[in-house]
This record gives C-alpha cells, sequence and structure tokens, in this order.
C-alpha cells in the first residue's frame, strides 16, 4: 500500500492526486480482505489490519497537507472516501453471498456451511463468526441454527454501516460559535463547510478547482480549520476558547472563519471588492455553497494573505 500511494505524483493537481488514490491505495489496502476483513484476528495478524486503516488515514492527510491531529471523520467528509472497513465489509458480504447460493455439491459452498455451523454451534472464532459479531454489533438478530444460512441483504447492511460511521454528526448544535469545545470542529464543518450530497463521492467542488495545488490546499486547511487565525492559533497555546478575540479589530468577537469572511472591519476592502457575493441575509453555509465557487475561494484565500501578512513596524 505504501508503494501504490508512492506513485501518487505530487505536482499534480487536488483533483487528479484523489483519483489516483482512490483507483490505487484503497485497493491495495484491501486485497482478499473479504477472507480477513472482518475475521477474528489476534497477535500481529491484528496489529497489521489495525495498521493498514492507520495507514490510509495517515496518506489521505498526507495528501493535503494536513497534521495528525485533524479529525478523521472531517477528511473523509471533505474528500468524499470512505473508511477501508467499508470496502471489507462489502467484499466480505459478497463472498458470503456468493457462497451461501452455491450449489450442493460446491466443495467452496461445504466449507462456508461447515464454518457457519462451527460459529454458531461450537462458537468457533473464525471466518462466520467474525461476520455474525460484525453483524451483531449494527444490531442483526440473527438466528441460532448453524445449519441454514440466512439471506443478508448487502444493500441494508451496508447502509447501517455507513448510518454508524455517520453518527458523530448527529446531535451537533445549530451554533458553531457557542456549542462545546469538545465538538466544535464537527460542529463548524457540518453547519458551515460540509458540501452538498453530490450524485457520487468525491464530488466536492472546492477540490475540483482549477487554481493551483497550493491554492487548493491552503483553502482545503481554511475548511478543516488549519489556518492561523486566532481561534486556532491561540487554542494552541492554551487560551480559553472565548478569549481567542481577533486581533485585527476592536469588536471583541472570536477570531474564527465567520467574523473574517462576513464581519471584520480589516479586510472590509477585500470583502468590497467581492461584494456580488454577499447577498442579504446570506448564511456562511449559504455563502459557501453558492454558484461561484471559485469567486468564495479567491475571497477566502485573499483575506487570509491580508489577515496573516506579516505587521510592519514604523519604529526605526
Amino acid at each position: 500500500m505504501r508503494r501504490k500511494y508512492g506513485r501518487v505524483q505530487l505536482g499534480l493537481s487536488l483533483q487528479v492526486q484523489r483519483a489516483l488514490f482512490q483507483q490505487a491505495v484503497p485497493a491495495a489496502g484491501s486485497y482478499a480482505s473479504e477472507v480477513w476483513g472482518l475475521r477474528k484476528l489476534t497477535g500481529a495478524a491484528r496489529k497489521g489490519r489495525a495498521r493498514l486503516s492507520t495507514l490510509h488515514v495517515q496518506f489521505l492527510k498526507n495528501l493535503l497537507h494536513l497534521p495528525r491531529s485533524v479529525a478523521t471523520n472531517l477528511v473523509f467528509r471533505e474528500l468524499g472516501v470512505q473508511p477501508l472497513e467499508l470496502g471489507w465489509l462489502r467484499g466480505t458480504l459478497r463472498l458470503y453471498n456468493q457462497l451461501a447460493h452455491a450449489p450442493a455439491h460446491s466443495l467452496h459452498g461445504a466449507v462456508v456451511r461447515a464454518d457457519w455451523e462451527d460459529a454458531c454451534v461450537h462458537n468457533i472464532k473464525n471466518w462466520a463468526w467474525g461476520l455474525r459479531e460484525y453483524l451483531r454489533q449494527l444490531g442483526w438478530a440473527l438466528p441460532r441454527d448453524g445449519h441454514v444460512l440466512p439471506e443478508l441483504d448487502a444493500r441494508v447492511i451496508m447502509n447501517a454501516a455507513k448510518a454508524r460511521e455517520q453518527a458523530c454528526w448527529q446531535g451537533l448544535s445549530e451554533c458553531p460559535r457557542t456549542c462545546p469545545t469538545a465538538h466544535a470542529s464537527l460542529c463548524k464543518y457540518d453547519r458551515w463547510f460540509a458540501p452538498r450530497p453530490g450524485p457520487r463521492l468525491g464530488s466536492n467542488p472546492y477540490v475540483t478547482l482549477n487554481l493551483g495545488l497550493s491554492r487548493v490546499l491552503k483553502l482545503i486547511k481554511f475548511r478543516l480549520g488549519c489556518h492561523r487565525l486566532p481561534i486556532v492559533a491561540l487554542r494552541n497555546n492554551n487560551v480559553p476558547r472565548a478569549q481567542r478575540l481577533c486581533v485585527k479589530c476592536a469588536s471583541g468577537a472570536l477570531g474564527g472563519e465567520q467574523h473574517l469572511l462576513f464581519e471584520c472591519p480589516f479586510v472590509a476592502c477585500v470583502r468590497a471588492q467581492f461584494a456580488h457575493l454577499f447577498t442579504p441575509g446570506c448564511t456562511m453555509l449559504e455563502f459557501m455553497q453558492q454558484r461561484d465557487i471559485c469567486g468564495v475561494a479567491c475571497f477566502i484565500l485573499a483575506c487570509l494573505k491580508m489577515y496573516l501578512a506579516p505587521t510592519v513596524s514604523n519604529v526605526p
């Protein structure tokens, strides 16, 4: 998997890098996973499987030049990718359904039936036991009859597994400015930056912008809360969230993303240049999702450049 990731050439557009990554890395990290993906493993094998998931996430963060501290769920949602484990589940269900419907004289069918009986009757922690345990954790009630292979609706099970992965986005506060600190990054992304559901995964328009790789990466970092605005920079200095105020104006407002784009007088001249992007009553989410995505991106980058520029002292 490392070799596959190394072939994703740097310098290409983020859209191309993501496409190459999706073609190469998950496939390498899921080879034959229908056999070992859900199976109960021990020792080095178990650590090796966990390492695959960790590497997958690390590679995604490296692709965006993000620190490891960024929440994994943010990265998955921004790039429109899924955890390796969902691919492992999909492959296991496909194999199960193929073997469950194998002819009576099929050797492979006989093997899976024996595996299922051992898991149900003797509680042997084999391949079938791993699948049953995963389904149990999803809330599936499977019969204990080891002589009958039940029908497994792969589509329904996959939807349940995806819903469990998305559970972290449920119950978030409505306002990112006042939400509890523990969920601030998820709440802010969900309420302000999350892309609209597209016809396919990876349809985030900000990833496909043709602005040059370095500028797109800077924009993605802004969306994911990896910037040097006070709301983030002062957090790293252990300053309480309520005290991370804007350092460029005297408004007493939190020095965050919404204040920079909508309120801060320090960048009012930039805001005036992009006045066509602002409509009466426009919310942060509506602003980020409007049709002129390129204009929004250029406005954000211009604001960041002006706000974060070093202060020139007049003292000789």
